[in-house]
C-alpha cells in the first residue's frame, strides 16, 4: 500500500512540477500549485490536518507577501 501511495505522490508531483513550470495557456503558478493540492485531497493523500499543520508554519510569510 505505501509503495502505491508513494507512486501516486510522485505522479501528482510530477504533474503538477510540469504544469508550474510549462505554464500552459497562461495558467499562474498558484492555480498550478492549488491543482495539484486539490488532486492530492481528492485522492486522500493530503488530509485536512496535515493542510492545517503547513498553513500553521507558512502563515506569516503568506501574509508577508501579502502585505
Amino acid at each position: 500500500m505505501n509503495d502505491f501511495r508513494f507512486a501516486i505522490s510522485l505522479g501528482i508531483f510530477i504533474f503538477t512540477l510540469v504544469l508550474v513550470i510549462t505554464k500552459p495557456k497562461n495558467i499562474p503558478i498558484g492555480y498550478s500549485a492549488l491543482l495539484g493540492a486539490l488532486i492530492a485531497f481528492l485522492v486522500g493523500i493530503l488530509s485536512l490536518h496535515g493542510i492545517e499543520v503547513v498553513w500553521n508554519i507558512v502563515w506569516n510569510a503568506t501574509f508577508t507577501f501579502v502585505a
